[in-house]
């Protein structure tokens, strides 16, 4: 959502892909958003609709940004 909103691409990635062709730094990452989730910080909901996502995938993120940090 945020990436159709802002640049008219499909996905969260194309939106790094702009922001590191300017040489610009993202505010946060996908891994990040996880975390949060996962410590309740934000809800699953408002994370897909952040990264234009399905709710498995954030499930994803989750997984992932636990693992990274084990």
């Amino acid at each position: 959502m945020v990436a159709q909103r802002f640049i008219g691409e499909s996905g969260y990635q194309a939106l790094y892909d702009v922001l590191q062709r300017h040489s610009m730094l993202p505010g946060f990452t996908p891994l990040e958003i996880g975390q949060w989730v996962g410590e309740g910080r934000l809800s699953a909901e408002r994370a897909v609709e952040i990264l234009g996502v399905a709710v498995d995938e954030i499930e994803d993120l989750m997984t992932n940004s636990r693992e990274r940090d084990a």
